[in-house]
């Protein structure tokens, strides 16, 4: 122990697990290096936040003195391209009251033309946006608390701040945005995952293409929306577990934010209760939404058309990872975000709204691989049923060249619901 430091500092971690580093080169590969937490503390001081640096085993500490705060900088990751450089870095929170544990802030940077730039670049990212969040906890709002119990556990919920990125026009769309609360949305089917600690729950609804990522997605993804739901720090609900689809909790948001060009963030921190009983009724109960329940319907009757030369349902997914998903997940994915009511049944897709069963298939006679397991042509089949006007069912075939094996499968049915399976829509609607 060393006696310098409080009881409290004494127990703050002085090696974490994994790599990590705070010593850093100014330029790529040059002999001028620079430690990130003094970058990290005179960037804090000029603006306004008084600080010291603490020497805690292995790492620098910056300790705010007025919020009690503990700031662990750490670098993660960086990379260069046309002589700028870029880097990651994870901000670790401890406080004696609220996050005795620890909680991990992720952000990075823009390019520049050296690392120290990037640095400030990142931190100035997380002061306007992270910092907000967790000052909250010092002195909460009212209205930014709610109180809950998970198996008999006293928690307090704590809102931050609610992050808008804007697609396009800026102007167009502010004073517009409404003030859904995310959590409420998702909270019935994370719950049991937050019961045992504090816990940090980000929440992002994603409308593309969006200024980050629009140089890659076609404009057949326009409009598309995407969930991102991380508990501390870990994606919680993807393609390929459907049972945690964050999307399907989100349909009506989506649904009023269809002529919208932004997209919106949230942070939630779920505590111990630190309140005495008083303080702890006053504060408002947490309100669920109730899980989403899905109507009674038969299962498919059908079977695979004798012209449908799809012959796999399920396929590993190789050299991109050791596990297996089926046609179905994806193409169940893919028709949330383009906004369907949807739901899988087995091999299949239902769709809610236009009342069709939806059988797809990867054709293994008609793909050719190349060396890695790369996959350069892939044919899908979906077979549609509609018992009102096409029982008999109806075949329709994706072709696509140049694509690893999932992302071929993911684009063919993208292509095919944005024209061949809306023209069928727009026609069921009309007879």
């Amino acid at each position: 122990m060393n006696k310098n430091l409080s009881e409290f500092e004494n127990k703050l971690p002085s090696v974490l697990e994994y790599d990590t580093q705070q010593l850093l080169n100014y330029y790529y590969e040059s002999p001028e290096k620079m430690k990130i937490a003094e970058v990290f503390s005179e960037f804090l001081i000029e603006k306004g936040i008084k600080v010291e640096l603490k020497e805690i085993g292995e790492y620098q500490y910056i300790h705010e003195i007025e919020t009690g705060y503990y700031l662990l900088p750490l670098f993660v990751g960086g990379g260069t391209t046309d002589k700028k450089m870029s880097v990651s870095i994870n901000i670790h929170l401890f406080h004696e009251k609220y996050f005795p544990e620890g909680m991990k802030n992720w952000n990075g940077s823009q390019m520049n033309l050296n690392y120290k730039d990037s640095l400030i670049q990142a931190f100035e990212n997380w002061f306007n946006y992270d910092r907000l969040n967790y000052l909250k906890l010092i002195n909460p709002d009212k209205t930014d608390l709610r109180r809950i119990e998970i198996n008999g556990k006293k928690k307090i919920i704590v809102s931050g701040n609610i992050k808008i990125i804007y697609n396009y026009d800026e102007e167009k769309y502010q004073g517009k945005e409404s003030e859904e609360n995310f959590l409420s949305n998702i909270f019935s089917l994370i719950k049991e995952k937050i019961s045992l600690k504090d816990s940090k729950i980000d929440i992002s609804l994603l409308k593309y293409p969006y200024n980050n990522y629009g140089s890659y997605l076609e404009e057949f993804d326009k409009g598309d929306f995407y969930v991102d739901c991380r508990i501390d720090n870990r994606l919680y609900g993807n393609e390929l577990n459907p049972e945690g689809n964050t999307e399907l909790y989100y349909r009506e948001i989506l649904k009023n934010w269809k002529d919208y060009e932004y997209s919106k963030s949230q942070t939630f921190f779920v505590l111990d209760n630190k309140f005495e009983k008083s303080e702890w009724l006053k504060i408002p109960e947490f309100e669920f939404l109730p899980k989403i329940k899905l109507k009674y319907v038969e299962k498919p009757s059908w079977k695979k058309l004798e012209k449908n030369f799809g012959n796999l349902k399920e396929m590993d997914r190789g050299h991109e990872g050791d596990f297996a998903f089926t046609m179905a997940e994806v193409l169940f994915d893919k028709m949330i975000h383009c906004g369907y009511n949807v739901r899988l049944m087995d091999d299949w897709v239902y769709d809610f709204d236009n009342e069709c069963y939806l059988l797809p298939l990867l054709s293994t006679k008609d793909y050719k691989t190349i060396p890695h397991d790369d996959i350069y042509q892939v044919v899908t089949t979906i077979q549609v049923h509609n018992k009102k006007y096409f029982p008999e069912g109806k075949l329709y075939i994706q072709k696509l060249i140049g694509e690893p094996l999932y992302d071929a499968i993911w684009i063919n049915y993208r292509n095919w619901i944005n024209s061949d399976y809306k023209k069928l829509c727009k026609s069921i609607k009309y007879k």
